[in-house]
Parts: C-alpha cells; sequence; structure tokens
C-alpha cells in the first residue's frame, strides 16, 4: 500500500461512498508554498507487522519516499461497521486504523512518485535507488498486442478483464463496480492499492477508521494549469531526463496524483481456467 487515503465523504472521486471507476481521479499531493503540506498523508508501518500503522513510530523523509515508490510492508484490515479508533488499543485492535502523518511531506510524496515511474531506469535521487521495479515492464511484454510500445504501463497492458475470460481487449471494457480484472505476470509499479477513510482532519494527528481499500491506476500527475506528465516531473528538475519526459509540470502550486480507480486481483500466479466467479484457485486464509 501506498501511504495515500483519500477521504470517502468529501473526495470528489466518490458518489454515495463508491469510487467512480474508470473516471478520472485527482488526488492532491502538493498543496502551493506557504499553505499546509497535508494532504491526506498516511503514516504506515513497513516491517511486515500486522499493526498497519503506529502512532509513535517515527516515518523519516527517506522512509516516506520509499513507502511511496514501493509501497509499505505491512498488514492493515477494515474496520467494521460503526467501529471507531480507541483511545487506549489493545492487541484485537491492531490493524484497522491508521494515523495520519501530518506535516509538509509534498517534496517526499512527489519524489516518491517520481521513484515509483522511474526508478528501474535512473536514480532519481538518493532516496530512491535503481531497485525500485522499474515502469515499462508490462508495456514490454504485453504492449505489443495493443499496438502500443511506449515505456509506460497502461492499464490495459498491466491487467486483462477476469469475468469475461481470456482473449478479450480490455481496452473494449469500462472499468466498473461489476468489472473485475487480474494482474497480469508482470512488475507494475502504477498499480497500487490505496486505503479509503470517511473524513479528513487537517488538525492535529488523529486516527482514522480503515473503511475499505481501492485498486488505483496511476497515470501520472496534472498541476493546477492542467499540465499532464506521466512521469511526475516537474520543470525544476537538477537531471534531464529528454523532451519525451515532458511537458513538464509546473514548480510551484497544487500537483495531483491522477489516476482510475479499479477493480483487480492479484492472484500471485497461475489460477487455472477463468470461470464467471473468478479463477479456480483456493487459499488456506487465517
Amino acid at each position: 500500500m501506498v501511504p495515500f487515503a483519500p477521504p470517502i465523504n468529501t473526495s470528489p472521486c466518490f458518489e454515495d461512498g463508491a469510487p467512480l471507476f474508470g473516471a478520472r481521479c485527482d488526488i492532491a499531493i502538493r498543496v502551493p508554498e506557504g499553505e499546509s503540506g497535508e494532504a491526506y498523508y498516511m503514516k504506515l508501518l513497513d516491517d511486515g507487522s500486522r499493526e498497519c500503522s503506529n502512532g509513535s513510530a517515527h516515518i523519516s523523509n527517506q522512509d516516506f519516499v520509499l513507502q511511496v515508490a514501493r509501497g509499505a510492508r505491512t498488514s492493515c484490515r477494515v474496520a467494521h461497521s460503526g467501529e471507531t479508533c480507541p483511545d487506549d488499543p489493545g492487541p484485537d485492535d491492531a490493524g484497522y486504523c491508521v494515523e495520519s502523518d501530518t506535516g509538509n511531506r509534498s517534496k517526499w510524496a512527489l519524489e516518491g512518485l517520481q521513484g515509483r515511474v522511474l526508478g528501474g531506469a535512473v536514480s532519481v535521487s538518493k532516496n530512491c535507488p535503481d531497485s525500485i521495479p522499474g515502469e515499462g515492464e508490462c508495456d514490454a511484454m504485453y504492449g505489443p498486442d495493443f499496438g502500443t510500445q511506449d515505456g509506460i504501463d497502461q492499464w490495459w497492458e498491466a491487467l486483462y478483464v477476469l469475468s469475461l475470460g481470456p482473449g478479450v481487449d480490455p481496452r473494449d471494457v469500462k472499468p466498473g463496480p461489476k468489472v473485475t480484472f487480474e494482474k497480469r505476470d508482470c512488475e507494475a509499479p502504477r498499480l497500487v492499492t490505496l486505503i479509503l477513510i470517511d473524513e479528513y482532519d487537517p488538525t492535529g494527528n488523529p486516527q482514522y477508521p480503515i473503511r475499505g481499500f481501492a485498486g488505483f491506476i496511476l497515470e501520472g500527475c496534472r498541476d493546477e494549469d492542467d499540465v499532464f506528465n506521466p512521469w511526475c516531473l516537474t520543470k525544476n528538475e537538477e537531471k534531464d531526463y529528454g523532451s519525451d519526459r515532458g511537458p513538464y509540470l509546473s514548480n510551484t502550486g497544487h500537483i495531483y496524483m491522477e489516476g482510475t480507480f479499479i477493480n483487480y486481483v492479484d492472484i500471485g500466479g497461475p489460477g487455472g481456467p477463468a470461470t464467471p466467479y473468478g479463477r479456480m484457485q483456493l487459499y488456506m486464509v487465517e
């Protein structure tokens, strides 16, 4: 999971509590200079624990960059209906509340997104080493199926339509709440999981019950001037990434993470023949 949590009740990306599947969604990751830098950032653990989040944990700027770029290794669960975060959590309360990460993390959020889509090809900074899975693997493996070879993993290259069986061109299917896609056998840095909360309080450092999770295809970033950049690069980058990376975003004002909500599953390997209800595969869960 990446440490962003759009609020269901106030985000324009939702209607009646449900994501607007297939519609363009902009999530603020940087606000203008001089304003608060709080933009739905969450404090996630990254140690493989089942606790999800911890208010006493220190998340450095470098840690935050890596959580955005690589995802956080922890287990989170959905809170029961009406469940609120306890003042004194016990062992049974682990994992269903997430701590907000107040403060200005905007520079580091943007750097993490750059590392997510550029990390395998170029070192964006010391915080984003080349070991981060790179962009373009799905494009190289499955792009030729659809006549595209642009180095960007579009969702139709990273996913195929599960509910309609193999052989269906996913571009012909509009993402919706009843349409399920399965992740192809390739690394897709643009395919991320977001935590969903009710509302965001920019004051203090509150906890929020987790109301759900949502698959999200990161298409790139957009600024206030409606300039779009698939690599989330701004005009004041120190490195020259080439003209094919532009047009660059403005280095002032709002920057939004832009993408689309989509239902998908990742079974972690071949799952047998497709059925109307999904792949035939058994799991043992605890």
